[in-house]
């Protein structure tokens, strides 16, 4: 019983000692509510309860009321209230909370929702484009399955519900309304984006289209479709197709040559379909702020950005896997649509992609591993469990991605794109492993806010690290085998 009583008044002085630290301050903060008009001064109040070393530093950051907040702000606070309790001592027996409201700058009061995937699919199974002279062997998979060993109509079909349950596991909070337009005509896909703007309204509608059955995308800023027979290729301009996805919208363009386009994408619909890269906007800092235009958070976080760049955000995004000239990756030890992999199914990829990086000679890192291609399908568990350790890796690689991200963008970027929307915030995560991919393999990949390359970043190393920890426990335990 000595020792309870003893640990129950060491605990109690802690708390009272280190009140601050411990968030244990109640709803007013650091104030005694004694000192009101007598008792206690606040200042002696506030000397007490904030621990020395942060007196010392008013930057330094303590929490209140489970946010964090500068000790510089809470001691003006203080010095506000000592005051208000100094004029009431002269017989006013009202009090008055002084106006004094902490807005944390890393909040965002503006969310956004991504209600609605529409996906055009333009594969054109058992026929090459014309523009393409495809190697044998070449790659094949498309959303993971090979569309040769089924029928073509089956296997369009198997592609588009394949697809729809890749993008599903990215947003499972809300259930994302879905339209599928296969080998479509101009007319399918004008119908099926004017409906999907009309039933998500102001919120965010995300476009991804598939060309790899039909020809590179043209300098004139055309995309192509079919006829009615499937037997001719028929233009479909992008300004268009932006006309009819309407704003705020995801554009994924998954085709050779995709950077093309970027231009016809950057300019405004009001100046035409003039397509001089002039519509372009790069992240630079800018001197000049408009602050009527601008959310609190622009100017709150000191980036210095203009109104422009950020409008790029609340308007039209894109990602591409390639830039103008470019083709798609062929490797056969690799899917054909790898950039929809890397967005949509990023651990598999990356762990082939480990595979493929690290094994040049048929052996990985001295484990001899046997049939590299299917050591991801080897990994136990599930992605949302992290007990399991594929569920662990995802963890991981979410962790490093948004690290990677919140290192290199702007404050005021990183926000927008890696806070505001959950399913935005996913593609962009796994674009910085589509750019670390791709570039492996000679490919460019852009996006519209331009993003810095980050393929080199050295955090990319602990990715690496974790994912061969990863595979010398498997073989360990029995569930890789060796060659």
């Amino acid at each position: 019983s000595t020792d309870v009583s003893s640990h129950h008044q060491r605990r109690s002085s802690a708390d009272s000692v280190g009140g601050m630290t411990r968030d244990r301050l109640g709803s007013h903060g650091n104030i005694s509510r004694g000192s009101e008009c007598g008792g206690t001064p606040a200042g002696a109040a506030t000397t007490r309860r904030i621990p020395r070393w942060a007196l010392q530093d008013e930057s330094a950051i303590v929490m209140k009321d489970g946010h964090p907040v500068p000790v510089g702000t809470l001691l003006h606070h203080h010095s506000l209230l000592h005051a208000q309790q100094q004029s009431c001592g002269g017989g006013s027996s009202s009090q008055s909370h002084p106006q004094y409201v902490v807005t944390p700058t890393w909040r965002l009061k503006e969310r956004m929702k991504t209600v609605g995937v529409c996906l055009v699919l333009a594969l054109n199974i058992g026929t090459d484009p014309p523009d393409l002279d495809k190697p044998s062997p070449c790659a094949k998979l498309q959303c993971w399955l090979d569309p040769t060993s089924i029928s073509r109509a089956k296997a369009k079909e198997r592609i588009g519900e394949r697809l729809e349950q890749q993008y599903a596991k990215w947003q499972q909070r809300s259930k994302l309304k879905y339209r599928r337009a296969l080998d479509p005509t101009v007319d399918m896909v004008r119908d099926l984006c004017s409906r999907m703007r009309e039933s998500a309204r102001g919120e965010r509608v995300l476009l991804h289209y598939n060309g790899h059955g039909v020809p590179r995308p043209t300098a004139n800023g055309e995309v192509w479709l079919f006829d009615k027979h499937h037997t001719n290729y028929i233009p479909l301009s992008v300004t268009d197709l932006r006309r009819w996805i309407g704003r705020p919208s995801v554009v994924v363009l998954d085709c050779s040559g995709a950077g093309v386009l970027m231009p016809f994408f950057t300019t405004p619909l009001s100046d035409g379909t003039a397509g001089a890269g002039g519509g372009a906007v790069s992240y630079q800092r800018s001197s000049s702020v408009n602050s009527v235009t601008m959310d609190p958070l622009d100017d709150a976080s000191g980036g210095g950005y203009g109104a422009e760049y950020l409008k790029a955000i609340r308007d039209t995004i894109v990602l591409c896997p390639t830039s103008q000239g470019e083709w798609l990756p062929l490797n056969p030890e690799f899917p054909a649509d790898i950039f929809t992999s890397c967005l949509t199914t990023p651990i598999p990829i990356a762990l082939r992609w480990f595979v493929h990086q690290n094994s040049p000679l048929g052996t990985h890192g001295g484990l001899g591993l046997e049939n590299l291609d299917d050591v991801a399908d080897a990994i136990p568990g599930k992605l949302t469990d992290r007990k399991t350790p594929l569920g662990e890796l995802n963890w991981i690689f979410t962790a490093i991605t948004d690290t990677i991200a919140w290192n290199v963008l702007p404050s005021p970027l990183f926000q927008r794109l890696f806070r505001q929307d959950l399913l935005v915030a996913s593609m962009f995560r796994n674009f910085l492993l589509a750019d670390r991919v791709l570039r492996s393999l000679n490919c460019t990949p852009c996006s519209h806010p331009e993003l810095p390359s980050t393929c080199h970043h050295p955090l990319w190393q602990a990715w690496d690290l974790a994912v061969e920890t990863c595979l010398t426990q498997l073989v360990d335990a029995g569930y890789l085998k060796k060659g």
